[in-house]
């Protein structure tokens, strides 16, 4: 497996967790949330493991050192939307809403990391770097996922 398999595996299952979320009504919030704190987790763990590896890796090339800059920026932002989203006091139309704009930054995020920045990165990063990253990744991800678990 490759570094770009491995991001597609997890922009995935953030979206089908998201999907679910997206499709069930106001009056099934409590199950809404209880989707959602993993999503956040998971989402805040893979965002933070990948700007460690990946687009450390990219930040190296001039080619792809915007795109890492850009991609970073846009991770931050779904940080802050994911904090806004973790009351579980906030009305279900209000935190509707909110979800509704984190879902539409992450899938234009996705599309543009899995077609533009792994356009680029194809042609900077080796085959072995693509290969390494993953483990790194990897790595990140799990000790920050056992991190957030500890502090949630």
């Amino acid at each position: 497996m490759d570094i770009y398999t491995l991001i597609r595996k997890d922009h995935d299952e953030a979206k089908a967790v998201m999907a679910k979320i997206k499709s069930l009504s106001e009056g099934r919030h409590d199950e809404r949330l209880k989707l959602f704190g993993p999503l956040k987790d998971n989402l805040i763990a893979h965002n933070e493991s990948e700007e460690e590896s990946f687009y450390v890796a990219l930040k190296q090339h001039v080619k792809t050192r915007a795109e890492a800059d850009h991609s970073r920026k846009e991770h931050h932002e779904a940080a802050e939307l994911l904090e806004d989203l973790d009351d579980e006091y906030m009305a279900p139309a209000e935190w509707t809403k909110k979800f509704s704009k984190l879902y539409s930054a992450l899938i234009h995020h996705i599309s543009n990391e899995e077609n533009k920045v792994f356009a680029d990165a194809y042609t900077v990063l080796s085959e072995e770097t693509a290969h390494k990253l993953v483990g790194i990744m990897q790595n990140l991800k799990k000790q920050k996922t056992t991190l957030l678990r500890k502090a949630g």
